[in-house]
């Protein structure tokens, strides 16, 4: 079973002009990924209108709904 969370914030809270951020956890110095079971999405609705990457439109319109 795989766990998502889902983080829709009104405020930058990552440093990156994306409105959707995916993250896992990995080990810092190796980079080896701790597990597959575990990600973390971040849409943050300040950066809608500013860099969508194509693959998030359906994303992006169901949030604008």
């Amino acid at each position: 079973m795989k766990t998502i969370t889902v983080n829709i914030v009104n405020f930058n809270c990552i440093d990156n002009d994306k409105a959707h951020n995916v993250f896992h956890i990995r080990e810092d110095s190796a980079g080896i990924i701790l597990t597959d079971v575990l990600e973390i999405h971040f849409l943050e609705l300040t950066k809608l209108n500013e860099n969508v990457e194509d693959k998030d439109v359906e994303l992006i319109d169901c949030l604008c709904f």
